[in-house]
């Protein structure tokens, strides 16, 4: 195998690889990454088994083949100063990276020990707008749970419905549900659970494409094309819990208040409130909502304008839980509602909007 190729555009790509390639696995091939070099195209996959990548970029080929090289390889690429890099493969896979004036020599693998990895080429399930996605994803993924005892929750519960996509995660203290328009091609409706670690890295990359190609294959995995890329990943085999439950139909008390109001706010407040678990009282009165807190490092309170319709309410939240909503809504004043003092607070969209949804559940006072 031989190529030359872009060293700024082999690079963008090769380090889109490394972020998913293992640091260490019991497969070695895992720990590289494929390049398989074909008429004037380089393909890059790399893949641990649950999640994985596969791109490709023009390059000149002078020979076809391919080969498993280390992640090094774009560590490699990154310090070269030559706009082109050409890249041989000899005997036993090892590859001659040459530029103008440094040869590198790097060892490589058997491509044949390398896992298979999906297509480009698919017919796709349903499509939506990269903006819209990449929104959805934001506005929920910081809600899914870290703790592996709760498995369900540590991925986001897609489910797919005539024209809509709704996504919801929750980490059993806090859920978030936000509701998008799709291009239902299948006409297929399904639920399932996808792991954060491939959402985390879509949500990373400035795509061109205005929409995102998706589908669920016979082997249960998700697979998202966009530009040059393929994402895909394992669904998790779990069962989603019915947490929807715990939204209320009605509520006793709505405040509106500014979004940037409440934030400044909060920030202030969590000086303090982080030094005793982020406990934030609320006191919601006609006109001001009084924020408060306390710990081994003294106290804050600070009043908030507000617009309310209902009764008066005192309430104990996380203010931590209540201010990572708000940096991903690109909304001017937001609704915060109460059923009662020992109820959940549930955070809208205003003017009012069905499509998200925050919801954060008390602390007993």
């Amino acid at each position: 195998m031989k190529f030359s190729g872009d060293q700024s555009e082999m690079l963008f790509f090769l380090q889109a690889c490394m972020k998913i390639a293992p640091q260490r696995s019991t497969i070695p091939s895992l720990e590289g990454i494929y390049l398989s070099c074909y008429k004037n195209v380089l393909d890059l996959s790399a893949t641990n088994l649950e999640v994985g990548i596969r791109c490709h970029l023009p390059v000149k080929t002078l020979k076809e083949g391919a080969v498993v090289l280390p992640t090094k390889l774009a560590e490699i690429i990154r310090l070269v100063n030559d706009q082109q890099v050409d890249i041989e493969i000899g005997d036993n896979f090892n590859a001659l990276i040459k530029c103008s004036k440094v040869n590198f020599q790097l060892k490589g693998l058997d491509p044949l020990d390398f896992p298979e990895i999906p297509v480009m080429e698919m017919d796709s399930d349903w499509a939506i707008k990269t903006d819209l996605f990449k929104d959805m994803l934001k506005q929920t993924i910081f809600c899914a749970s870290g703790d592996e005892g709760k498995a369900p929750l540590t991925g986001i519960l897609f489910s797919i419905g005539k024209d809509r996509l709704t996504l919801t995660s929750s980490d059993s203290f806090r859920l978030s549900v936000r509701k998008g328009a799709i291009e239902n091609i299948s006409g297929k409706e399904m639920q399932f659970i996808v792991p954060l670690k491939i959402l985390t890295e879509i949500i990373k990359f400035n795509f061109s494409e205005e929409k995102i190609q998706v589908k669920v294959d016979e082997k249960k995995q998700i697979l998202f094309k966009i530009d040059n890329f393929l994402f895909f990943s394992k669904l998790l085999d779990e069962k989603y819990p019915a947490i929807e439950r715990v939204i209320p139909n009605e509520f006793n008390t709505t405040i509106t208040a500014g979004k940037n109001d409440l934030i400044s706010c909060l920030q202030r407040i969590i000086l303090i409130s982080e030094g005793n678990n982020f406990i934030t009282k609320i006191e919601v009165r006609d006109k001001a909502a009084l924020f408060k807190a306390n710990s081994e490092m003294g106290s804050v309170e600070e009043e908030v304008d507000i617009e309310k319709e209902g009764e008066d309410v005192d309430i104990f939240l996380n203010s931590r839980f209540l201010i990572e909503p708000l940096r991903y809504i690109d909304m001017e004043k937001i609704q915060l509602n109460f059923r009662e003092a020992n109820g959940p607070c549930v955070l809208k969209l205003y003017p009012q909007k069905d499509d998200y949804l925050y919801l954060v559940l008390p602390i007993k006072s």
